[in-house]
């Protein structure tokens, strides 16, 4: 007879759930459409751990207003916690009740392919109450499962030891170990898709102007060489275009006029790209049948990478972050500097060779990722 499927608590979730472990975007985001921002991002991830996961039913764990009776309901329901992957290591990460959540709680807390955040590889020190949480989670599992080498270096230098990396769950969102990816002679790439981060602030680029200049370049040379489709990840300025409406269109040109991202030499091609090339998925689902018409990914987007990986496009990423490179170190996945990629021939930025060692490792990183879940005793699907 099989064991009862666990209840499950998310803490911080992405997205609103359709179908047991689907994700979309949640009502209130939909009802201010252009105006809003969130991340598809955070679904993807949220939407790929829950497809990882053998669970029976799921709710959210409360931390911006928890009560004496929610504790107890969580203590009595459901089986364990989990904090859904995301770059929750860093300086001005703010927990709402969470410390006082968790301290109430007697079941298990788990996070699983978390990471750090910060614009470059550097001593990251974490407030004292951050240190408080991530030694609450620390005590109540066998480990925290970090997204690579420098998320675990950043929880070590701020006293939490019990770490693994195991990477981000959405490379192994539809739970393939026999992945194979539809690698082609870069003459048989016709289709490209290109993930956007035109947004930025110095967190995530040292350089920003920078980051702008050759984002904006590497974006038209795909564009003029191939069928490109430019996914967009929640900017408001993006989703106007996507969207149709001709006075947000208008507002958004004015603004990204000011941010320099339109300039008179570039503005009619961007334009032209905006109004034709976007694409925005309200629903992860969707992401993915998008992405599998297309022979291959370029991204500033991690999370535009990963999932193509995931269906079996290859991808490579843009480098501008500890969130990116990591990710891609952890995963053997190609990886260009800005600075680099621009100095390649996008042929060369498309050979099949160098996923070599992504083939060869992403056995041994599924059973890493599956590994960490089985040994906190976390029934899943992988």
């Amino acid at each position: 007879m099989n064991a009862r499927k666990p209840n499950i608590l998310v803490m911080i979730p992405a997205g609103k759930r359709y179908e047991h472990d689907k994700i979309m975007i949640y009502d209130q985001v939909r009802s201010d459409y252009i105006n809003s921002y969130f991340n598809t991002g955070d679904m993807m991830v949220y939407d790929s751990i829950l497809k990882l996961l053998d669970f029976a039913d799921l709710d959210v764990l409360k931390i911006a207003n928890p009560t004496e009776a929610d504790i107890a309901r969580y203590n009595a329901i459901f089986d364990y916690v989990i904090l859904r992957a995301s770059n929750f290591i860093h300086e001005y990460m703010r927990w709402e009740k969470a410390e006082w959540v968790l301290g109430q709680l007697k079941i298990p807390v788990y996070a699983i392919g978390v990471g750090a955040q910060a614009e470059a590889r550097r001593k990251v020190e974490l407030s004292d109450e951050s240190k408080r949480i991530w030694s609450l989670i620390a005590e109540r599992s066998r480990a925290i499962g970090v997204r690579g080498a420098f998320s675990a270096e950043v929880l070590a230098d701020n006293g939490i030891k019990n770490v693994e990396v195991v990477g981000c769950p959405s490379l192994f969102r539809n739970r393939d170990r026999d992945l194979k990816l539809a690698l082609k002679a870069p003459a048989d790439n016709k289709r490209i898709a290109f993930s956007l981060r035109r947004e930025t602030s110095h967190y995530y680029a040292a350089d920003t102007k920078a980051f702008t200049r050759m984002q904006r370049e590497l974006l038209l040379r795909v564009s003029d060489t191939y069928d490109t489709t430019v996914t967009i990840h929640g900017e408001p300025e993006e989703k106007a275009f996507f969207a149709k409406d001709e006075a947000a269109i208008g507002q958004a040109t004015e603004r990204l006029r000011k941010a320099e991202w339109f300039t008179p030499e570039n503005e009619a091609r961007l334009t032209d790209i905006y109004r034709s090339r976007l694409f925005l998925n309200d629903r992860v689902e969707d992401y993915d049948t998008m992405i599998r018409k297309h022979d291959f990914a370029i991204g500033y987007r991690v999370h535009g990478v990963l999932p193509a990986l995931a269906n079996r496009v290859p991808g490579v990423v843009v480098s501008y972050d500890t969130r990116s490179s990591e990710l891609a170190e952890t995963f053997s996945i190609p990886t260009y500097s800005a600075e680099a990629i621009l100095e390649q021939p996008l042929e060369k930025v498309l050979d099949p060779g160098q996923f070599d060692p992504f083939k060869k490792n992403f056995g041994s990183n599924y059973d890493r990722f599956k590994g960490l879940l089985d040994r906190c005793a976390i029934p899943n699907r992988m």
